[in-house]
């Protein structure tokens, strides 16, 4: 994986909330049980990033 110069959890954190931007009228692909699988998190990781 190329250096982007940005840490490996903001990167992360980066591409979920582009998903979320990009899904955000398909309600069913925003549950945290999606979430998690796609981006291979716990449903508590990416409630942390929510909030």
């Amino acid at each position: 994986m190329p250096d982007t110069g940005i840490a490996p959890e903001e990167d992360k954190a980066q591409h979920l909330l582009l998903y979320i931007e990009q899904h955000i009228d398909q309600p069913e692909q925003l549950c945290l049980s999606v979430l998690a699988a796609k981006f291979r998190l716990s449903p508590t990781y990416n409630i942390r990033i929510y909030y």
